[in-house]
């Protein structure tokens, strides 16, 4: 394992006590647990709502629900997909307040895709971002989580589904996006 990098098994025991001392109202957990999963999350709500402004509102609300219902966490998932699966609801809350105006939900050009076009970005990784865009959003939300490593098992946990559907709908859904891809060049 690179220097720098902690084996997810580890991360999971640090998540564990840094969620059991935000239950006890410890700050200085809360900031572990940003510095650890702060980027995941925002990465992960950008790609479900493609606008980095309200990305940003989702990782922030995020992190106060993790703050407040540190206590509820049970351990029946891993830490890091319990944070996701916040992270999820509050994405899906913030796109279905903001439906009622669609003129909004249109949002720059530059916002429409989930990070910034850099001079060197290989075109297949834009062309990906926009294809994954047109993708329904419960397979998008199942595509996001298992491109982060979550197993079917804690996907199925984090949806509310059994792991025998997320894997035919993930597949189905790799497939589709596997299609589109082709269909657009890429």
């Amino acid at each position: 394992m690179p220097p720098g990098i902690s084996p997810p098994a580890l991360n999971d025991d640090l998540d564990r006590n840094d969620l059991a001392a935000c239950s006890r109202g410890d700050h200085e957990a809360l900031r572990r647990l940003w510095d650890r999963h702060a980027g995941r999350v925002q990465g992960l709500a950008l790609r479900m709502i493609r606008r980095r402004d309200w990305a940003e509102d989702v990782m922030q609300e995020t992190f106060v629900k993790i703050w407040k219902n540190a206590s509820t966490f049970r351990g029946d998932s891993k830490p890091g997909t319990w944070i996701a699966s916040i992270a999820l609801n509050e994405a899906r809350m913030r796109l279905r307040g903001e439906s009622r105006r669609p003129a909004e939900m249109l949002g720059d050009a530059a916002e429409a895709v989930a990070a910034p076009e850099g001079p060197e970005e290989d075109p297949r990784l834009e062309s990906l971002r926009k294809e994954l865009a047109r993708v329904e959003p419960e397979e998008r939300e199942m595509l996001l989580l298992a491109a982060q490593g979550i197993g079917y098992d804690e996907i199925a946990r984090a949806l509310n589904l059994n792991p025998d559907q997320v894997r035919g709908r993930l597949y189905r859904a790799r497939r589709s996006l596997a299609d589109r891809m082709k269909g657009s060049g890429a």
